[in-house]
This record gives structure tokens, C-alpha cells and sequence, in this order.
């Protein structure tokens, strides 16, 4: 069931970033209250669609599996998803559709896009919301943090945001709080991911990675995502540090987050 609810997030945000913005776009043509019906009537289409994907979906799961065959000494074709005998064969291998990958490749334009407007790395971007949000712009954290780039409310104000859900409002705020870090920290990445997760005024209080696990794990998970881009990208390594608990001290890694 996880791969129908994923396919529908991912349907609800190709709606969201092309067919929303369409309306919005057509709104000097059609006029408000037209533009409103057209709203209702897509949407509930949409609903359909998704409803009958979902049932799809939940059948598929469940009747999807690898299939093995055989043929035995009378020339009778065997086919099971439980092979009960050596002398069966792999036919067909079940295939699962990465949705999360794909709802993660529809930002890039958009991310590369704001980025370019704020002069910062765009897969340095792209790996603070993969390790924030996985791409899911209705996240919403214990703390209060939402969307994609995980904004607390203060820090969305603070970089002029009012529709913190908005994909792209959200990055435009995540993209402009990260330059501002990358100031106040002369462009260590280390210390900016440490400061987009425990504040500013706690890694200029340590002058390093906060001693604090979840800071540590933090900025560990995200340079493993952008080493993970870097190499789709350019084949170019960037050496996180890994925290110790018993120092300050880091040392190089990189691992692949899938």
C-alpha cells in the first residue's frame, strides 16, 4: 500500500506545481469565478483518478511477484511465485517504481533555479531537503518545522515567506537562510549544516559541530546525500566529517543513501 499512497503524493504535486500554476496564470483570462469552477472541476477529476489509481494500486501489490517456471517430463508448464522444487527457473522479476525518486527529480529545475538567483550549490540544496523533508512538501516536524526545507515559522518570516508550503517559497526561504549561513560561517559547509539544524548562535556558541547526536547524525545523513548527487552529477567527492563523541574532531567519509 506504501507505493499507491506514493504515487499519490507524487500526483498531488505534479498537480500542485503545473496544473495550480496554470490556473493561477490564466486567472486575467477566465475570470475569478470561472477560474474557480475550472479549480473545483479538475480537482475532482483528480480525486477520481487517484481513488481508482489507489485500487489499482492496492490490487497490484498484491497480486504482483516474482514468477518461476519449470517444465516437467511430460512437457506440462509449471509457473509459481513460491518454488517448491529446484528445477524451477526465474521468468519474471517483480518491478517496484521508485515514486520518491521521481517526486525528488521534479525540483531540480526549480531548485537550480533559486539557487542560480542566490549564487549556492544547488546539490547542496537538493541534499538539506532530501534529509529534511524527502521531498514531501507537506512534512510537518515536532517542532513546527514544514515543507520541503523544513522552515520553522520564524526563520519563513524572517526571509520574507508567507506560503510556507509552496515548493517554490519554501526553497526560495531554505536557499536564502542557507546563504545567509554560508556568510556568517565564510562558506565551511560543515557549520552551515550544523547551523541549518541547531541554529547559528549554538555552532558560533561551540565555534563547531555542536556535541549533540542528533546535529552530529544531521550533518553526517546530508553530506552523504550530496557526496551520493555529486557523484550522479560530476563524479566530484565532498568530504563530510564524521562526529566523534568524545571530541571535536571529524573524520572524511562518504556513503551512498540508497
Amino acid at each position: 500500500m506504501s507505493d499507491a499512497n506514493e504515487l499519490h503524493k507524487y500526483l498531488y504535486l505534479l498537480y500542485y506545481r503545473n496544473i495550480y500554476n496554470f490556473h493561477k496564470n490564466q486567472c486575467l483570462f477566465l475570470g475569478e469565478d470561472t477560474l474557480l469552477l475550472f479549480i473545483k472541476i479538475t480537482t475532482t477529476f483528480l480525486m477520481f483518478l487517484i481513488a481508482v489509481l489507489f485500487v489499482e494500486g492496492v490490487c497490484l501489490q498484491q497480486a504482483i511477484a516474482d514468477i518461476y517456471t519449470y517444465t516437467d517430463e511430460k512437457g506440462v508448464m509449471h509457473f509459481s511465485n513460491v518454488p517448491t522444487s529446484p528445477k524451477y527457473r526465474l521468468k519474471w522479476r517483480e518491478i517496484h517504481f521508485d515514486y520518491k525518486r521521481l517526486s525528488s527529480g521534479m525540483y531540480d529545475g526549480l531548485i537550480t533555479e533559486v539557487c542560480m538567483k542566490h549564487d549556492l550549490d544547488p546539490l547542496l540544496v537538493k541534499a538539506v531537503i532530501k534529509a529534511e523533508s524527502d521531498f514531501d512538501p507537506t512534512a510537518v516536524s515536532a517542532k513546527g518545522a514544514k515543507g520541503l526545507m523544513q522552515l520553522m515559522p520564524t526563520t519563513a518570516g524572517d526571509m520574507g515567506i508567507n506560503d510556507i508550503y509552496d515548493p517554490e517559497n519554501n526553497i526560495e526561504g531554505g536557499v536564502k537562510y542557507l546563504k545567509r549561513l554560508m556568510g556568517i560561517f565564510k562558506s565551511d559547509l560543515r557549520l552551515v549544516v550544523a547551523a541549518y539544524n541547531a541554529g547559528e548562535n549554538t555552532v558560533i556558541k561551540y565555534k563547531n559541530i555542536p556535541p549533540f547526536k542528533e546535529t552530529r547524525e544531521y550533518v553526517e545523513k546530508v553530506f552523504k546525500h550530496l557526496n551520493s548527487y555529486e557523484r550522479m552529477s560530476r563524479g566530484r567527492r565532498f568530504s563530510p566529517q564524521k562526529a566523534n563523541s568524545s571530541d571535536t574532531t571529524i573524520t572524511a567519509e562518504s556513503t551512498n543513501p540508497y
